[in-house]
């Protein structure tokens, strides 16, 4: 992705994270409608497991981050790091991702970033920080087409309980 274009869309999604925070927009239309019983049965898993660390995802200062049980929390003390993820946690999680959505699933930055740049990814520091290889070689990788699948739209079973949670 050109650095310009890259610069423009990171200023987009800061601006419209700005509004809602300070409470100028009601209901951000810039954010789908996607299913939240899949993310949370389906998705968080595969954030949890691949992006999560505290030196990645894992750190609230970074604008995509995820909570999760051991590492980042809401709130609480050290010794309640390993309890479940708490319902604002979760929803916390849930707007974050849709956050990085796009209407075109297949363009969503919580796909493309993490993708190898020679399957159509977008370069993503962790590869190099790590010493290793990106999130997902290739689109055909299990935990990708997952997350393809929800920006799809796909819907989850609502009464599903995510993995950890108890």
């Amino acid at each position: 992705m050109d650095r310009r274009l890259r610069r423009t869309l990171v200023r987009g999604v800061l601006m419209a994270g700005w509004l809602v925070a300070a409470g100028c927009v009601d209901n951000p239309i810039w954010l789908p409608d996607l299913d939240p019983a899949f993310h949370r049965c389906e998705v968080q898993p595969v954030f949890d497991n691949s992006c999560s660390t505290l030196a990645c995802h894992g750190d609230g200062r970074r604008p995509f981050h995820v909570f999760t049980r051991n590492r980042l929390r809401l709130e609480g003390e050290i010794t309640d790091l390993n309890q479940p993820l708490t319902q604002a946690e979760i929803d916390a999680n849930f707007d974050n991702a849709r956050g990085f959505a796009s209407d075109r699933a297949q363009e969503s930055w919580l796909l493309k970033k993490p993708l190898e740049p020679s399957a159509g990814g977008w370069f993503h520091i962790g590869k190099e920080r790590f010493e290793g290889e990106d999130v997902w070689t290739t689109t055909d990788d299990p935990n990708y087409q997952v997350v393809l699948r929800w920006l799809a739209g796909e819907v989850g079973d609502p009464t599903c309980v995510a993995k950890g949670s108890l």
